[in-house]
C-alpha cells in the first residue's frame, strides 16, 4: 500500500508541474527546480530505515549528480532555439550529459 501512495504522490507532482508550466513557464521551472522528489525520498528512506547515514550519503550523491545534469539544461534550449526538433534536441542533450554522469560516478566511488 505504501508503494501505491508513493507512486500517486510522484505522479501528482509531475502533473502539477506540467499543468503549471503550460500557464507560466517561469513558475513551472521554479517548481521543477525545487528538490521535491529528493526531499520526499529522504523522508521515505528515513521512515523505512531510520538511518541518517543513508540519508547523508544519498544527499551527497544527489548533489554531485545534479551537477552532472546541468549541461542538459543549458544545451537543450540552445538546440531548440536553433530550430532542431524537440526529440532530437532532447536526445542530444542527454547524450552530451552522459559523460558527466560517468565522471561523477568515478569521483564519488573513489
Amino acid at each position: 500500500m505504501l508503494y501505491v501512495i508513493k507512486i500517486i504522490i510522484a505522479a501528482l507532482i509531475i502533473v502539477m508541474v506540467t499543468e503549471i508550466s503550460r500557464l507560466n513557464t517561469q513558475l513551472g521551472g521554479l517548481i521543477e527546480s525545487l528538490p521535491l522528489i529528493s526531499l520526499i525520498s529522504f523522508v521515505w528512506v528515513y521512515w523505512d530505515s531510520q538511518d541518517i547515514t543513508i540519508i547523508a550519503n544519498l544527499s551527497l550523491s544527489t548533489f554531485w549528480y545534479v551537477l552532472a545534469t546541468l549541461p542538459l539544461f543549458y544545451i537543450l534550449p540552445i538546440l531548440l532555439y536553433k530550430g532542431i526538433g524537440f526529440y532530437i534536441s532532447l536526445f542530444l542533450s542527454i547524450f552530451i550529459t552522459l559523460p558527466g554522469y560517468f565522471i561523477v560516478s568515478k569521483l564519488i566511488n573513489t
